[in-house]
Parts: structure tokens; sequence; C-alpha cells
């Protein structure tokens, strides 16, 4: 999906997709069925809506991008692992991560001024959420979803471990947010720079020198889902733009 949305966003091209990942998280958030022969007619009788991303530097992301533990998880995750434990790789390969993880401090502005900037020392996790769901069916937030117009930004801090075992079991529901120690930004628009200098994990794929500012792109990508899901009736309640607008959406930034 990584790579794949890159090239769809800039040649204005429908995608069409087969479930048929670890995680899924993408057709999770739109409703699109992991069975094939369903993902297919969803291919062929289906409905094309626009959905927002997220833009870190040159590359476009569907789900979540993210420095500290989410890219330590990236990289104890084996092919291995994920046949054997499936979906359940990812908290298979947090749990590792987590005992070699190494603090981190950042700081986080933001170009529109809707927030004021915010400094923060020995974190866990930054991440830049676009879509809804991630790693095997996580929540970015509570509200978050893939056409909010909003990235959902959060820090967590590496504080005490009863208080990051509380917010682990709102991982689900994204009601962690909520909990102390964890600090929660909408935004369309933030700048990260961390110290030391992270890589950064964008949908599942590494980048060893992040880009520092992080943008939401509107109605950038046209997918097929399902006839009558709820992504195609909140698409269909905001009204359909015209081709050229949606061109235009498409190959524009910001």
């Amino acid at each position: 999906m990584s790579s794949v949305v890159d090239f769809l966003v800039e040649g204005g091209a429908v995608l069409g997709l087969l479930s048929l990942g670890t995680a899924n998280d993408f057709a999770r958030t739109l409703g699109i069925p992991t069975e094939v022969e369903r993902a297919c007619e969803t291919i062929a009788h289906g409905e094309v809506v626009d959905v927002d991303l997220g833009l870190a530097g040159d590359d476009y992301f569907v789900n979540v991008a993210s420095v500290g533990l989410g890219v330590e998880v990236t990289r104890a995750l084996s092919p291995g692992l994920k046949r054997k434990a499936g979906a359940l790789a990812y908290p298979i390969a947090a749990i590792r991560a987590f005992f070699y993880h190494q603090p981190f401090s950042a700081t986080l502005s933001f170009p529109d001024g809707d927030h004021p900037p915010a400094n923060f020392g020995r974190l866990l996790q930054v991440a830049v959420g676009n879509g809804r769901f991630y790693g095997g069916g996580l929540a970015v937030a509570p509200g978050a979803d893939i056409d909010d117009r909003s990235l959902d930004v959060y820090a967590i801090e590496l504080g005490r471990s009863r208080v990051l075992l509380g917010a682990v079991r709102y991982l689900r529901s994204g009601a962690f947010i909520h909990q102390g120690g964890v600090h929660y930004h909408a935004t369309r628009t933030v700048r990260i720079e961390t110290e030391p200098p992270l890589a950064i994990n964008i949908d599942g794929e590494l980048v060893d020198r992040p880009p520092e500012v992080f943008f939401l792109v509107p109605e950038a990508l046209n997918v097929l889902v399902p006839a009558g899901s709820a992504a195609a009736l909140q698409d269909a309640s905001e009204g359909w733009s015209s081709p050229g607008e949606r061109d235009a959406n498409a190959s524009g930034r910001p």
C-alpha cells in the first residue's frame, strides 16, 4: 500500500483492493471484505469514494506514520512470525520491541497555528494517523476516520509501567489518548523534530531519513468500496466533486 498509493495519486487512478495482507487496516477502515471473492465483487460492482491521505515528505500514507516504538515493531516483524501468528504478530512484535526501546525527545509544532508548540522528553512513540486503524485493528483515536479532514497526532511518554498498562487496555477503542502520559492533537499539519534523529515507519515501510512536516491531503485517493458501506454513504452525503476537481485534489500538494 505504501508504495502503490504514491503512483495512484499522481495518476488519478482508482484503487481496487484485495485484502491479502497481515493486518488489512486500510480495508477494515473502508469496510472492504477480507474474503477474496467478496473483495472481487467489490471491485466489480462497488462504488468509488475519494478519501484523504497523509503526506510525509514525498510519501503518501493511508493509515499511520510513526517514530519510536512503531519503527521497532516493524523491525521485529518477520515473515515467519506473520505466517505463524497472523494479526497477532503485531502485539507479539510490540512486546519484543518494548524491551529494546530507547526513549527519545521530540518537539511538535503546528504551522497552521491551531495548537501551541509542545516539547516532550522520554517518549515511547509519536504517531500521525490518517485512517482509523493500524497494527491489526488498533484504533488511532475514538473519533478518527479517513475522511474527517484531520490528522490525529499523539505522543506517548515512557512513564511508569502501570500507566502504560492502563493505556494498553484502550488501544482497541482508541481511548488510550485520554490516559495520563498521552498527548493528543487533531490538526491538518504538524512538524515533528526528534532528538536523536530517528527513522520513521510509514504504513509499515521504514524510511531512514524522515521528513519533518506531515500534511493532510483531502480527497486524494479514489477507492472502490462495497455499495452501501459506511464509507460509500459518507461520501454520498458529502456530495461528489467533479472529476476535474478530484484530479486536482489527487495531484496537488500542500
